[in-house]
C-alpha cells in the first residue's frame, strides 16, 4: 500500500512539473517575443528551449493589436482597431503538450493535454 502511495505521489509531482514548464515555456516564448514581435518561430523556438523535458511541447505564437484598455483585439493588426484611447500592439504564446501517467489509474485518464498561455504587449 505505502509504494502505491509512493507511486502515486510521484505521478502527481511529475504531472505537476511538466504543467509548470508549459506554463513557463508560453511566458518565455513570450518575453521574446516583446523583444522580436515578428519572428514567431524565435518565439517557437524559445519556449521549446525553455522547457527541455517536455518532448511534446507545441507552441502557437500570435501578434497583433488592441485597444489599450484590452478590448477590440485584432489578430495579425489587420484591421486597426478604433478606441477612445491608444492601440496598443501585443504578443501571445499558446503552449500545450501530453502528460501521461507511469500508471493506469482508475476512473483517471492516462493522457492528460497540459495549456499554457502568456499575452504580453509590445513597444513595437
Amino acid at each position: 500500500m505505502m509504494l502505491l502511495m509512493l507511486v502515486g505521489s510521484v505521478d502527481f509531482g511529475r504531472g505537476y512539473y511538466a504543467a509548470m514548464e508549459v506554463s513557463s515555456a508560453a511566458n518565455a516564448g513570450a518575453c521574446y517575443g516583446v523583444q522580436q514581435p515578428s519572428d514567431t518561430n524565435g518565439m517557437k523556438n524559445a519556449a521549446v528551449a525553455d522547457a527541455p523535458d517536455i518532448v511534446s511541447l507545441s507552441a502557437v505564437p500570435v501578434t497583433g493589436c488592441e485597444c489599450s484598455d484590452g478590448s477590440s483585439a485584432s489578430v495579425g493588426c489587420t484591421s486597426i482597431p478604433t478606441c477612445s484611447a491608444n492601440v496598443v500592439n501585443y504578443v501571445q504564446l499558446s503552449t500545450s503538450a501530453t502528460y501521461n501517467t507511469l500508471l493506469n489509474y482508475p476512473g483517471l485518464p492516462s493522457s492528460i493535454t497540459l495549456h499554457g498561455f502568456a499575452r504580453m504587449r509590445t513597444n513595437y
